[in-house]
C-alpha cells in the first residue's frame, strides 16, 4: 500500500510510485505538467488584465504637467484600440494574407470574407499601435538628441569665434558636428529612426492589403454562389 501524508485536517493518499506501471507515470507527469500550465496561463491573464486596468487607469485618470485629462468613456475606446498583442497580431496577418488552394473552395471563401473583416480592423489597430510607438520613440530619443545638438551647436559657434569658421552654421554642419561627436548615438538614433517609420510604412501597407481583401473576397464569394 502507499504510504499516508497528512495534510491540513485531512488524509491524503500518496501513490507508490516504485509500484505504478509506466503508463501510470506517464498519466500522472502529464497531468502534472497540465496542472502546470493551466496555472502558470492564469497567472499570465491575471496579470494581463493587471496591466490593462493600470493602464487604463493612468491614461483615463493621470495628468502629466497640464496636459488635460481624457473622459472616461472615450478613455476606454482609446483602451481598447491601442490594446494589441502586436507579434501575434503581426504573424497572424502576415500568415493568412494568401488565400493559395482555398480559393478553390466555396466554403474556405466564405470563412476567408468574415476574416478579411475582422483581419483589415486588426491591421488597422497595428499600424496606429505602430504610429504610436514611433512616436513616443522620437519623443524619448529627443531628450538626448537635443543635447548633443546643442553640443554641437556650441562647437560650432567656438569654432566660429576662434575665426576657424567664416560662414553661417547651417543644419547640415550642425547634423554633422553631432556625427562627430558622438557617432555611435548618432549611428543608432538614424538607424532605429528609420527602422521605426519603416515599419509604420510596411504595416500601413499591410493594413490597405487586408482592406483591399474584404473586396476581393466578396467578389470570389459571388463568383462562387
Amino acid at each position: 500500500m502507499g504510504r499516508r501524508m497528512r495534510t491540513a485536517g485531512d488524509v491524503t493518499h500518496v501513490p507508490d510510485t516504485a509500484k505504478m506501471s509506466p503508463v501510470q507515470l506517464g498519466v500522472r507527469d502529464t497531468i502534472a505538467r497540465a496542472g502546470a500550465e493551466l496555472r502558470d496561463t492564469i497567472a499570465r491573464e491575471e496579470a494581463k488584465e493587471r496591466a490593462t486596468a493600470d493602464g487604463f487607469a493612468n491614461f483615463a485618470r493621470s495628468t502629466v504637467g497640464d496636459l488635460p485629462m481624457v473622459s472616461g468613456d472615450f478613455a476606454r475606446i482609446v483602451d481598447r484600440v491601442y490594446r494589441v498583442d502586436a507579434l501575434k497580431d503581426y504573424d497572424r496577418l502576415e500568415k493568412a494574407i494568401r488565400l493559395g488552394a482555398a480559393r478553390a473552395d466555396r466554403g474556405s471563401v466564405m470563412a476567408a470574407v468574415d476574416d478579411a473583416e475582422d483581419n483589415a480592423r486588426l491591421a488597422h489597430g497595428l499600424f496606429l499601435n505602430a504610429r504610436v510607438e514611433r512616436v513616443a520613440w522620437e519623443a524619448e530619443a529627443e531628450v538626448v538628441m537635443s543635447s548633443i545638438r546643442s553640443e554641437a551647436n556650441r562647437a560650432l559657434q567656438a569654432e566660429k569665434t576662434e575665426g576657424a569658421r567664416n560662414k553661417a552654421i547651417t543644419d547640415a554642419d550642425v547634423r554633422s558636428k553631432m556625427a562627430s561627436l558622438h557617432p555611435d548615438e548618432f549611428r543608432a538614433y538614424e538607424e532605429r529612426s528609420a527602422k521605426l517609420r519603416g515599419t509604420e510604412d510596411h504595416l500601413a501597407r499591410l493594413a490597405d492589403l487586408w482592406q483591399s481583401r474584404c473586396a476581393s473576397t466578396r467578389v470570389l464569394a459571388d463568383k462562387s454562389r
